[in-house]
This record gives structure tokens, C-alpha cells and sequence, in this order.
């Protein structure tokens, strides 16, 4: 699936601007469209393009969607797209309970898939102003060839690494992309997929550990259980391939763990990844910097001042570790410490300073303050609530509550156009005076911050998945 959705999102931008240039009735006169076309077509040499105009859009985007099968098989190096055959992922836990034994833990130390470069389209509905267009492939089988950690095998807690492969047949993927059109610069029109869904149903299939002439004793007892657990574990994977298509690296949690602390700690450090880089058809961007667009305070003392602050931007709010977790057994609350010991938090921004110096009024605009903290503390709850949507259950973060200590900060201050007249003078005050009102002041940049983070990942994540597939059932 991932290989599909990635191939649209990356080539959306430009099969959108071009779709309508199939029309007979539309002369290109534009050398730069000519070039872009001709350059889309070395590219994708095998993409139908689609007319806006089409009698039957239906149909023509049916041949749109089968006709990139070639591109998923061999990449297309020209837009950084590699091949997905075989598509790969590394590490996943699955939960295997048994009926007369303890659990079996079956952790898939690697995954390698295969097939999904053969499909066919069908049921495509496409929205009027074709911004939203929904659709299922069928693929007739795909063969999954996994590298599996059995740990507390039949109450031996040794491991035993082996390979499984999953023979599966009859496979559908409900799909569902919702995205937007916009202009650039030069008045083209290009599409951005927001959005996008996928269920998957597996119908048949076997799995089978080791070599198929194996006789050990203990391959055949993994094979029994496979055998025996085959429902479970197709749901197992039918969650995986869908949520392996946006948030990889996110550690879900069973929401019946007996040890949901430790788990929601690997979920919540988990996501260090996704803050850095974004995830961007969840439209979530990078918090690496986080950047607030304005803000005001003001100081009071022998310094009176109002200070506006822009352009201010905060690092390393992504280098953290979870302590103290609290969760209690209706779960719509979780209380947690984040410390930020191993590198400091960085604040940058620019001042417009309006201050009262000895009766003296003072104004400079364009002063460049930068903050160091060090050895950070940052105590979080996040309330919220579970509710139904689409026959399935969601979670909404309703609040985030964020109290920061500082244990060290250090102030820096320079003028964007180096004119160091009362710069010398604020450096000193800042760092000498740095008393609990200009301390409380930063705390709560920080606190805001923190808490806008925590509620965007969150609400978005959790409104676009439901907990089934977050929180799934050992």
C-alpha cells in the first residue's frame, strides 16, 4: 500500500497541472507547459493522463491507477521514487495468544512484501469538484517473507529467530484520498493530497515457518500455532500495512497491556522521529524548529519595558526522555515528566524593546535575543475523551496542561544590524537580573509551546486513525 499511496502523493503535483492537456479542445501555447509535458511523459512514460473533460472520468482514472504499476516496479529515480518490489519494513511486535501455552511474543525483526505491483481498480467515485476520490484494488495474491523473534516460546524464554513466509490470496484495499487544489507562483494549478485512508481485507492465505522440510520439533510446534492463530494474525497484518503507510516509527500499545508504562513511554519517545520531520499527509510539519509568530511580555523593575517579540523559533523541543508516567484505568488522562537534560533548549527571536531607563523613554526595534536552557523540566497531563465516528472509536485530545522548571538559562542579546548602542548594557541586565517575573515570563513561551506540539501530533493522529489501530487488542 505504501508504495501506491507514496507514488500518488509524489506525482499528484504533477499529473493534476497537466490533466487537463490531453483535451483536444485546449492549444498550448506556453513553452514552458510544452516542456513540462514533454518532461512528464519521459518521466512517467506509462501514466495514462486524464482529460478534465472526460465523459467518463470514472473509467480513464481506473487506467490512471493501473497504469503505474510499471513505475512502482522500477522506481523512478527522476522523482526519488524507489521500486516497492519488494516493499520493506523493519520491525513490528504481534501478540500471539494462546489457547494451552503462555503468550508467545512474535516480534517481525524484518518484513519484505511482495506483490503489490498487481492490482486492478474498481469502484472508482470521484467527488464533483474532484478533490476527493475513493477506490479498491484487488490484488490477487502477495507473498510476505518476514524475519520473526519468538520469545517465551512455550515457556522457554530463550529466542529463536526464523523465517516466516505468508503465502496471501484474494486481498482488497479500500483507499480513500482527499487532498486540495492550489496555485503557484505562476499561476499554474497544482493538487496536494491531504489525506488518505486505507483498509485492508486479506481473504485467504496459509503462513509457514522455516524450510518447508524441516523437522524440528520446535518449527513445527511455531507452524501448529500459526496455523491455529491464522484470523488473529492476518488482523495483525492487515493493521500493520495500514498503519505502516504514515507512522512507521510510532510504538503502539495494547490498550489491555498489564504494563501500559513502560509501553506508553516507548509510544510517546517513539514519535521523536515524526516531530523532526513532520508527517505531511496528516499535514503535521516539522517541529524542528518549533516557530510561534509573535508574542508580548513585559518587565518591570529599574528596566520598565514591552518587549514584541517575532520571528521567534524554539530548538530541541524534540530531545527528550519520559519519566513518572501515570495512566489511570479509564485512560482519557495521561501525566507525564519530560526532561530535556541531554542538550539544551534553544530559543531564538527578534525584540522590539519600548522601555523606561532613569526616566529615560527608550525604543529599539530589531534586537536579536537568543535564550539557553539547560537541564529542563516539563510536566505534562493530557486530558481527552473517546467517542464514536463512523462505527469505529476515536480519541480527542481535549486540553494539554504543560508546567516547565529551568534549572539554568543564559540570555544572549545582538542588534540584526549590529548597532550595539545599549546592547552591551541589555546583555548584562538580562543575565544579572534574571529574576522569577522574566523567569515566569519565558516559562510560559515554553509551556505554550510544549502544550501546541503535544495537542497538534496528537489530535491529528488520533482523529485520523482509529484505536483499534493505535491502541489494537493483544
Amino acid at each position: 500500500m505504501r508504495g501506491i499511496l507514496s507514488f500518488l502523493v509524489v506525482t499528484s503535483g504533477l499529473v493534476a497541472v497537466e490533466s487537463f492537456n490531453n483535451d483536444p479542445n485546449v492549444e498550448i501555447y506556453d513553452i514552458t507547459m510544452l516542456r513540462t509535458i514533454i518532461h512528464l511523459k519521459e518521466t512517467l512514460k506509462h501514466l495514462h493522463i486524464c482529460s478534465r473533460r472526460e465523459e467518463v472520468m470514472e473509467l480513464c482514472v481506473k487506467r490512471s491507477i493501473e497504469s503505474i504499476k510499471p513505475h512502482l516496479m522500477t522506481g523512478v529515480p527522476d522523482l526519488n521514487i524507489p521500486s516497492f518490489d519488494p516493499y520493506v519494513i523493519k520491525g513490528y511486535d504481534l501478540i500471539v495468544r494462546q489457547i494451552i501455552y503462555n503468550n508467545v511474543t512474535m516480534r517481525i525483526a524484518h518484513m519484505e512484501i511482495y506483490g503489490l505491483t498487481d492490482f486492478v481498480a474498481y469502484d472508482i467515485e470521484i467527488s464533483a469538484d474532484m478533490s476527493h476520490i475513493k477506490f479498491k484494488l484487488f490484488f490477487p495474491s502477495m507473498k510476505f517473507i518476514t524475519v520473526c523473534d519468538m520469545n517465551n516460546l512455550y515457556k522457554r524464554r530463550t529466542k529463536r529467530f526464523e523465517y516466516v513466509r505468508w503465502m496471501l490470496k484474494e486481498i482488497w484495499s479500500n483507499i480513500t484520498i482527499t487532498g486540495e487544489y492550489y496555485e503557484d507562483y505562476s499561476k499554474e494549478k497544482y493538487f496536494q493530497v491531504k489525506a488518505v485512508i486505507v483498509r485492508l481485507t486479506i481473504l485467504g492465505g496459509k503462513a509457514c515457518a522455516g524450510d518447508e522440510n524441516n523437522k524440528d520439533i520446535y518449527i513445527n510446534m511455531i507452524n501448529d500455532q500459526l496455523h491455529s492463530n491464522w484470523d488473529e494474525l492476518v488482523a495483525k497484518l492487515e493493521i500493520i500495512t495500514q498503519i505502516s503507510a504514515s507512522i512507521k516509527y510510532l510504538h503502539r500499545c495494547s490498550r489491555d497491556k498489564q504494563i501500559k508504562d513502560l509501553c506508553m513511554k516507548r509510544s510517546i519517545e517513539s514519535i521523536k522521529f515524526h516531530l523532526a520531520t513532520g508527517i505531511p499527509h496528516l499535514n503535521i510539519p516539522s517541529f524542528e524548529p518549533y516557530i510561534v509568530d509573535s508574542y508580548q511580555f513585559s518587565v518591570k523593575g529599574i528596566f520598565n519595558s514591552l518587549v514584541n517579540i517575532t520571528h521567534m523559533k524554539v530548538y530541541n523541543l524534540i530531545n527528550y526522555e519520559i519519566f513518572n508516567i501515570q495512566i489511570p484505568s479509564h485512560m482519557s488522562q495521561i501525566k507525564f515528566d519530560a526532561y530535556f537534560f541531554n542538550s539544551p533548549i534553544y530559543l531564538s527571536m527578534i525584540c522590539d524593546v519600548n522601555a523606561t531607563l532613569f526616566g529615560t523613554n527608550i525604543s529599539r526595534t530589531g534586537y536579536v535575543m537568543n535564550w539557553k536552557f539547560e537541564r529542563t523540566k516539563a510536566t505534562i497531563t493530557i486530558n481527552g475523551e473517546f467517542y464514536n465516528k463512523y462505527n469505529e472509536e476515536y480519541f480527542q485530545v481535549n486540553n494539554v496542561l504543560t508546567t516547565v522548571r529551568i534549572a539554568k538559562a543564559k540570555t544572549y542579546m545582538g542588534h540584526v544590524d549590529n548597532n550595539y548602542d545599549l546592547t552591551s548594557f541589555l546583555h548584562t541586565y538580562a543575565n544579572a537580573e534574571w529574576d522569577q517575573t522574566k523567569m515566569d515570563q519565558i516559562q510560559l513561551v515554553l509551556e505554550v509551546a510544549v502544550s501546541n506540539v503535544i495537542k497538534t501530533i496528537t489530535n491529528k493522529i488520533y482523529s485520523f486513525y482509529p484505536m483499534k489501530i493505535l491502541m489494537p487488542p493483544s
